[in-house]
Protein backbone atom coordinates (compact mmCIF):
# COMPACT_ATOMS: atom_id res chain seq x y z
CA UNK A 1 0.00 0.00 0.00
CA UNK A 2 2.59 2.69 0.54
CA UNK A 3 4.22 1.95 -2.68
CA UNK A 4 1.13 2.95 -4.19
CA UNK A 5 0.63 6.08 -2.32
CA UNK A 6 4.54 6.88 -3.46
CA UNK A 7 3.59 6.05 -7.11
CA UNK A 8 0.34 8.41 -6.70
CA UNK A 9 2.39 11.13 -5.26
CA UNK A 10 5.08 10.90 -7.99
CA UNK A 11 2.48 11.21 -10.69
CA UNK A 12 0.28 14.07 -9.47
CA UNK A 13 3.84 15.72 -8.58
CA UNK A 14 4.18 15.36 -12.67
CA UNK A 15 0.68 15.96 -13.62
CA UNK A 16 0.27 19.55 -11.77
CA UNK A 17 0.95 22.54 -13.55
CA UNK A 18 3.03 23.79 -10.46
CA UNK A 19 4.35 20.72 -9.31
CA UNK A 20 7.67 20.04 -8.28
CA UNK A 21 8.82 18.63 -11.45
CA UNK A 22 8.76 21.40 -13.99
CA UNK A 23 9.39 20.50 -17.62
CA UNK A 24 13.11 21.86 -18.18
CA UNK A 25 13.68 21.43 -22.28
CA UNK A 26 17.62 20.89 -22.48
CA UNK A 27 18.51 21.74 -26.34
CA UNK A 28 21.04 19.40 -27.99
CA UNK A 29 24.54 20.63 -27.53
CA UNK A 30 25.93 22.60 -30.34
CA UNK A 31 29.63 21.05 -32.27
CA UNK A 32 31.65 24.27 -31.95
CA UNK A 33 34.31 21.94 -32.85
CA UNK A 34 37.82 23.08 -31.54
CA UNK A 35 37.99 26.43 -31.55
CA UNK A 36 40.74 29.11 -30.29
CA UNK A 37 40.13 30.59 -26.70
CA UNK A 38 39.75 33.90 -28.22
CA UNK A 39 37.10 32.95 -29.77
CA UNK A 40 34.91 32.52 -26.71
CA UNK A 41 30.83 33.53 -27.12
CA UNK A 42 28.93 33.98 -24.00
CA UNK A 43 25.93 31.88 -25.41
CA UNK A 44 28.70 28.41 -25.01
CA UNK A 45 27.42 25.95 -22.70
CA UNK A 46 29.58 24.14 -20.34
CA UNK A 47 28.62 21.43 -22.35
CA UNK A 48 29.62 22.68 -26.01
CA UNK A 49 32.70 23.76 -24.32
CA UNK A 50 33.15 20.16 -22.78
CA UNK A 51 32.61 18.81 -26.75
CA UNK A 52 34.88 21.25 -28.12
CA UNK A 53 37.61 19.91 -25.27
CA UNK A 54 37.74 16.31 -27.20
CA UNK A 55 37.13 17.86 -30.25
CA UNK A 56 40.75 19.94 -29.83
CA UNK A 57 42.42 16.71 -28.02
CA UNK A 58 40.79 14.22 -31.27
CA UNK A 59 42.80 17.10 -33.76
CA UNK A 60 45.84 16.85 -31.76
CA UNK A 61 45.84 20.50 -30.66
CA UNK A 62 46.05 20.18 -27.23
CA UNK A 63 47.37 23.75 -25.67
CA UNK A 64 43.84 24.53 -27.61
CA UNK A 65 42.52 21.50 -25.49
CA UNK A 66 43.69 22.49 -22.24
CA UNK A 67 42.59 26.33 -22.61
CA UNK A 68 39.22 25.57 -23.44
CA UNK A 69 39.17 22.85 -20.96
CA UNK A 70 39.69 25.67 -18.34
CA UNK A 71 37.10 27.99 -20.42
CA UNK A 72 34.81 25.12 -19.45
CA UNK A 73 35.97 25.52 -15.88
CA UNK A 74 35.47 28.81 -15.72
CA UNK A 75 31.96 28.15 -17.40
CA UNK A 76 30.69 25.83 -15.31
CA UNK A 77 31.65 27.48 -11.97
CA UNK A 78 29.83 30.23 -13.48
CA UNK A 79 26.15 28.28 -13.77
CA UNK A 80 27.52 26.68 -10.62
CA UNK A 81 27.06 30.16 -8.68
CA UNK A 82 24.03 31.12 -10.28
CA UNK A 83 21.95 27.69 -10.26
CA UNK A 84 20.95 27.61 -6.32
CA UNK A 85 20.10 23.78 -6.49
CA UNK A 86 23.63 22.51 -5.22
CA UNK A 87 21.94 19.15 -6.45
CA UNK A 88 22.18 19.71 -9.68
CA UNK A 89 26.12 20.75 -9.58
CA UNK A 90 27.14 17.21 -9.72
CA UNK A 91 26.26 17.38 -14.18
CA UNK A 92 29.71 19.13 -13.51
CA UNK A 93 31.50 16.02 -12.36
CA UNK A 94 29.74 13.45 -15.23
CA UNK A 95 31.26 16.06 -17.45
CA UNK A 96 34.36 16.21 -16.39
CA UNK A 97 34.69 12.11 -16.50
CA UNK A 98 33.60 12.18 -20.14
CA UNK A 99 35.58 15.28 -21.09
CA UNK A 100 38.99 12.90 -19.94
CA UNK A 101 38.06 9.84 -20.54
CA UNK A 102 39.38 7.04 -23.49
CA UNK A 103 42.98 9.08 -24.14
CA UNK A 104 45.99 7.45 -24.70
CA UNK A 105 48.76 7.72 -22.60
CA UNK A 106 50.22 10.33 -25.51
CA UNK A 107 47.49 12.23 -25.46
CA UNK A 108 47.49 12.72 -21.58
CA UNK A 109 50.92 13.39 -21.47
CA UNK A 110 50.67 16.03 -24.42
CA UNK A 111 47.64 17.93 -22.31
CA UNK A 112 49.90 17.28 -18.83
CA UNK A 113 52.62 19.48 -20.44
CA UNK A 114 49.90 22.25 -21.68
CA UNK A 115 48.52 21.89 -17.67
CA UNK A 116 51.72 22.25 -16.33
CA UNK A 117 52.77 25.06 -18.42
CA UNK A 118 49.91 26.96 -17.49
CA UNK A 119 50.08 26.12 -13.75
CA UNK A 120 53.42 28.06 -13.90
CA UNK A 121 51.77 30.95 -13.69
CA UNK A 122 53.29 33.22 -16.32
CA UNK A 123 54.75 32.82 -20.46
CA UNK A 124 52.54 33.33 -23.16
CA UNK A 125 50.64 30.41 -22.84
CA UNK A 126 49.27 31.44 -19.50
CA UNK A 127 48.75 34.93 -20.92
CA UNK A 128 47.04 33.90 -23.66
CA UNK A 129 44.52 31.84 -21.99
CA UNK A 130 43.94 34.30 -19.14
CA UNK A 131 43.33 36.80 -21.64
CA UNK A 132 40.45 34.85 -23.31
CA UNK A 133 38.84 34.09 -20.20
CA UNK A 134 39.44 37.88 -19.30
CA UNK A 135 37.77 39.01 -22.57
CA UNK A 136 34.87 36.81 -22.85
CA UNK A 137 31.80 38.07 -21.73
CA UNK A 138 29.91 36.08 -18.52
CA UNK A 139 27.60 33.46 -20.10
CA UNK A 140 24.14 34.60 -20.94
CA UNK A 141 22.58 31.28 -22.17
CA UNK A 142 19.94 29.69 -19.70
CA UNK A 143 22.00 26.41 -17.56
CA UNK A 144 19.50 24.00 -18.44
CA UNK A 145 22.08 21.22 -18.86
CA UNK A 146 22.39 22.09 -14.68
CA UNK A 147 18.81 22.81 -13.97
CA UNK A 148 17.04 19.49 -14.99
CA UNK A 149 20.17 17.71 -12.82
CA UNK A 150 18.23 19.27 -9.50
CA UNK A 151 16.01 17.90 -7.23
CA UNK A 152 14.93 20.73 -5.26
CA UNK A 153 11.44 21.09 -5.63
CA UNK A 154 10.60 23.61 -8.53
CA UNK A 155 7.62 25.97 -8.59
CA UNK A 156 8.13 28.06 -11.71
CA UNK A 157 10.23 28.64 -14.46
CA UNK A 158 12.87 30.84 -12.89
CA UNK A 159 13.00 29.87 -9.50
CA UNK A 160 16.84 27.56 -10.51
CA UNK A 161 18.14 30.95 -10.25
CA UNK A 162 20.39 32.82 -7.26
CA UNK A 163 18.44 35.93 -5.98
CA UNK A 164 20.92 38.88 -6.53
CA UNK A 165 22.99 37.12 -8.66
CA UNK A 166 25.76 39.23 -10.16
CA UNK A 167 27.21 38.06 -13.82
CA UNK A 168 30.39 39.77 -13.52
CA UNK A 169 31.89 39.32 -10.08
CA UNK A 170 30.73 35.56 -10.78
CA UNK A 171 32.61 35.39 -13.83
CA UNK A 172 35.67 37.29 -12.18
CA UNK A 173 35.70 34.16 -9.29
CA UNK A 174 35.20 31.43 -12.13
CA UNK A 175 37.88 33.05 -13.99
CA UNK A 176 40.10 34.10 -11.09
CA UNK A 177 39.31 32.19 -8.34
CA UNK A 178 38.94 28.79 -9.79
CA UNK A 179 41.66 29.04 -12.64
CA UNK A 180 44.24 31.50 -11.04
CA UNK A 181 44.37 33.79 -14.12
CA UNK A 182 44.50 37.65 -12.14
CA UNK A 183 41.24 39.11 -10.91
CA UNK A 184 40.21 41.71 -13.66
Amino acid sequence: MMRLTQLVIVALALAWPGGSLLAETVPPPRDIGCIEIKDLEPDYTARELAGAVRSCVEAERHGAAVGLFLAYNSTAMFDQQRVRDETAHVVVQELNGWIFSGYSRAQIDALKHYVTLFRSGEGDYFETVCKGLRDADPPDYRPSYMIVRGQMPRKHAEDWAVEGFDPQEAWNVAVSGINGCPAF
